[in-house]
């Protein structure tokens, strides 16, 4: 799920990237959840209980403008993450938009495929930087960036996935999940886990601790494995042991 902010002062700029947005999701079943803004003071609000991947900023804001939005994201929040796609009728922004470093800049009026682009352009940058662990419930398939998982647990004939967010069910094959991510150093500690080893907070001789202070043992047969992936991540001491 990608999550997306539109903020602009103008409603019908709103409506319009919204519309654009819902015929891309129609043409590519893409999954985005759309948050929209006509102020920055709601924008705050929305980025305090959301993590927003793309937002959609009119530069041009009466109370406080897009530049400051974009500082206040990039050093108060501390989010280099989220793209940033400028709206504006002006092009009189490039320096001082020189440290934000927005994915891109959009004259107004814009198009149907100005939009659909930029949502391309975001999918192939996520594709690069971010990967993604796609999953299917019913019909619909989801997509989360793999470094936000912390693990995954059976329960039952289900997988449960387990981010700092949120957490949901799928079925989906525990080993074939195993050997998608072995790369991005997921390991199975246990027949009913898989772990992000990132997300180690510490680790014992029968247990790790992960963020969020879920501790999960570690079985036997599996502690071998665990302790080879744990050599490769000492030299960059990512997590404690005690």
């Amino acid at each position: 799920m990608i999550n997306i902010a539109i903020c602009d002062d103008i409603s019908y700029i709103c409506k319009q990237i919204n519309t654009y947005i819902q015929e891309f999701y129609i043409e590519t079943e893409e999954q985005f959840e759309i948050y929209i803004a006509n102020d920055a003071e709601t924008l705050y609000e929305i980025m305090k209980k959301e993590k927003i991947d793309l937002l959609f900023l009119d530069i041009e804001l009466p109370d406080i403008n897009g530049v400051e939005i974009g500082n206040y994201i990039r050093k108060k929040m501390q989010d280099d993450d989220m793209q940033i796609v400028y709206i504006s009728g002006k092009q009189d922004y490039c320096r001082s938009l020189f440290d934000i470093r927005p994915m891109n800049f959009l004259d107004k009026p814009f198009t149907r495929e100005d939009i659909h682009k930029q949502l391309k352009d975001y999918l192939k940058l996520c594709k690069k930087f971010f990967p993604t662990f796609s999953y299917k419930i019913g019909q619909d398939t989801f997509f989360q960036k793999i470094d936000e998982i912390t693990y995954f647990e059976i329960v039952g004939k289900k997988i449960k996935m387990v981010t700092k967010a949120f957490e949901i069910l799928f079925y989906a094959d525990m080993n074939q999940i195993e050997k998608e991510l072995d790369k991005f150093y997921f390991v199975q500690i246990h027949k009913s886990y898989l772990i992000n080893m990132e997300k180690i907070e510490k680790y014992g001789s029968k247990e790790v601790v992960m963020n969020g202070g879920r501790r999960i043992a570690i079985s036997r047969s599996k502690k071998d494995v665990f302790l080879n992936k744990v050599l490769e991540f000492e030299k960059n001491k990512l997590f404690t042991k005690f």
